[in-house]
């Protein structure tokens, strides 16, 4: 969970068909300690996440990909793409829109319509403007999950049924994540609430852009980065401001409510930008 991988890859296998051990010694003494320590997972979570194995850079250099392609000996800290839930829940906390209310019954977030088929279920999924703003934004374990019709989005970023058990879920990389991460309306709405979010913490377009992308990147951008998203925004700018019907439709997405204090075309820019970071390996990669 922490490193993308475990010490034996094929979790689901200890036996003879799985992998060895890359770290048998280190296996054996977590476990000894996992045991010492009364079964306590929290105190086994902490002792790997604040370990100087876990602490090192993820950076990525010729020589250390040279000897170790795969970062089986820990030469770095971990490098691996968010989970499914996690993508979702980490574009919806920097817009400021997830709830963090705990417990409750599931919640029905955005989803195509004709997912669920009627002729062969009891249930019926809501529309949008018919469900509480709240329900929306949830976090993502309070979904409904359907066992023989799975969350479109989620499943794209490999979310598993729920008709088998698993010990590890496979990782991808698709465009079609990424057509969902641009076209989503879970997430456009997030990214519409991040713009509006740094437009008003600023008049400055430089430091807008530098918010942006340390609330959707959690890092600070490299300058090269500022100048690239700055070219961009100019030329999104330019193009809202020609066409105001294209604005009105991008932020006509959602049920979360636009700011009116806010000058339409620069949102409707800024929301691209913002889409255009949360798109990248930056957001949805854990580093």
């Amino acid at each position: 969970m922490h490193f993308g991988r475990g010490i034996v890859e094929t979790a689901e296998d200890f036996g003879s068909q799985g992998s060895i051990p890359t770290h048998p010694e280190l296996l054996d003494w977590l476990a000894v300690r996992f045991v010492e320590s009364g079964w306590d997972v929290k105190a086994l979570h902490r002792l790997i996440v604040t370990s100087a194995t876990y602490k090192q850079s993820s950076d990525l250099s010729d020589e250390l990909l040279a000897r170790d392609a795969r970062n089986e000996l820990y030469a770095r800290g971990p490098r691996w793409r968010m989970t499914a839930e996690m993508v979702r829940d980490s574009a919806l906390a920097a817009s400021g829109l997830l709830v963090a209310k705990v417990g409750g019954p599931s919640v029905k977030p955005y989803q195509p319509q004709g997912i669920w088929n009627p002729l062969n279920s009891f249930y019926e999924y809501p529309a949008p403007a018919d469900l509480p703003e709240d329900d929306l934004h949830r976090r993502t374990i309070y979904t409904f999950v359907k066992r023989n019709a799975p969350h479109p989005e989620l499943k794209i970023f490999d979310f598993r049924n729920r008709t088998e058990s698993i010990a590890r879920r496979r990782s991808s990389n698709t465009p079609l994540q990424a057509l969902a991460l641009e076209n989503d309306p879970q997430f456009v709405e997030a990214y519409r609430a991040l713009a509006a979010e740094v437009l008003r913490s600023s008049s400055d377009e430089r430091e807008q852009l530098t918010r942006l992308y340390r609330l959707a990147a959690r890092a600070t951008p490299a300058q090269a980065h500022l100048d690239l998203l700055s070219r961009y925004y100019r030329s999104q700018r330019e193009l809202f401001a020609r066409d105001e019907r294209k604005a009105e439709s991008l932020l006509g997405v959602g049920v979360a409510k636009v700011d009116p204090a806010l000058d339409r075309a620069s949102l409707a820019t800024m929301t691209n930008v913002a889409a255009l970071v949360m798109n990248s390996p930056d957001a949805y990669t854990v580093r």
